[in-house]
């Protein structure tokens, strides 16, 4: 190791890469997008001599999967998507039980006002039937005081007749 530059390097990623990499005297490796799994990296070295080692150290890397890949962390996105889903219909629900609660009393409203319009009306019609009726009456009477100074025959039956039509 007097020569340390010329030191040189050859690795094997059991699992991913199954043949010696010859890298020189680079002094590292980089892997990218490795999956989910358990991989044994081996390293040979030589020295500055070119003598290479007769046995490769190893390591074992564990590379784990990424929360998002993960079934619980699946299984809970889709509970809270489900969830969400449940919380919007609730939510949903009650708006439209508290708009057709709003509705109701408006209608309920109405219906009183209508109903006492109603009243109103009825009363109002009887006061002019009861109206209408007395002055009508009150032509009959004058229509009969009228017709006991009248001598003609003929002319007494025609007011006859007007206070029958009156009447009816």
């Amino acid at each position: 190791f007097k020569q340390p530059q010329k030191n040189q390097y050859a690795y094997r990623l059991d699992g991913l890469i199954d043949d010696w990499q010859y890298i020189g005297t680079r002094r590292f490796a980089s892997f990218s997008n490795l999956r989910p799994g358990n991989y044994e990296l081996e390293v040979l070295g030589s020295n500055n001599d070119g003598v290479w080692s007769a046995e490769p150290k190893s390591i074992t890397i564990i590379v784990e999967a990424p929360l998002w890949r993960k079934g619980w962390f699946r299984t809970l996105i889709v509970l809270i998507f489900i969830l969400s889903l449940i919380l919007l219909y609730l939510i949903r629900v009650r708006t439209e039980q508290a708009r057709m609660r709003v509705l109701e009393e408006a209608v309920s409203e109405r219906t009183q006002e209508i109903s006492k319009e109603r009243d109103t009306n009825v009363i109002l019609l009887q006061e002019v039937h009861h109206r209408v009726k007395n002055n009508l009456q009150v032509i009959v009477s004058l229509l009969s005081l009228q017709s006991h100074y009248i001598e003609d025959d003929e002319l007494k039956t025609v007011f006859s007749e007007v206070q029958n039509r009156v009447r009816s």
